[in-house]
């Protein structure tokens, strides 16, 4: 009985390390340097506003500090989809914005970014390029640390990516 549960455990075992092996093997390495960029298409949101009321389909006339916006992106390089990006966007002062973001990259890795974009709630004069942080990671891009420059044209973000 216990011999099976041995066994059992190290097939498990065996399984996870394997992943863990391929996710390292395909991914770029921690610590090297890389550059590379992605395609960013919005797919969807929810408003959800310091007052509590929540909407996925219209924004209030005015926001307000604490108003917030979660969003994704579909991420592409040329025409592969490569995995997506989650934000969380909270209004600050002056229609200033404060972004977290995870770039979730499939089969290499998540990217933690963090943005501060000046005018980024301001719907009629938003801005076309954004620079923020990177901040961390995981698999692949454990430790990261570096930046984005992101530009926005058409509808169509581009993220670029440097650590």
């Amino acid at each position: 009985m216990h011999r099976r549960v041995y066994q059992v455990i190290a097939a498990v075992s065996a399984l996870v390390l394997s992943g863990g092996g391929w996710v390292l093997a395909s991914g770029q390495r921690a610590g090297a340097n890389q550059n590379f960029t992605v395609g960013e298409t919005y797919t969807n949101f929810e408003y959800v506003g310091a007052d509590g009321t929540t909407s996925i389909s219209t924004f209030p006339a005015q926001f307000v500090p604490g108003d917030r916006l979660f969003s994704r992106f579909t991420l592409t390089q040329g025409s592969t989809v490569v995995g997506f990006a989650t934000f969380v966007d909270t209004a600050t002062f002056n229609d200033d914005d404060v972004a977290t973001g995870i770039y979730a990259l499939t089969g290499r890795g998540d990217i933690h970014t963090t943005f501060y974009v000046r005018g980024g709630f301001d719907f009629a004069h938003l801005p076309t390029v954004d620079d923020g942080t990177i901040d961390g990671g995981t698999f692949a891009y454990a430790h990261a640390s570096g930046s984005v420059h992101a530009v926005q044209q058409g509808g169509i973000y581009t993220a670029s990516f440097s650590f």
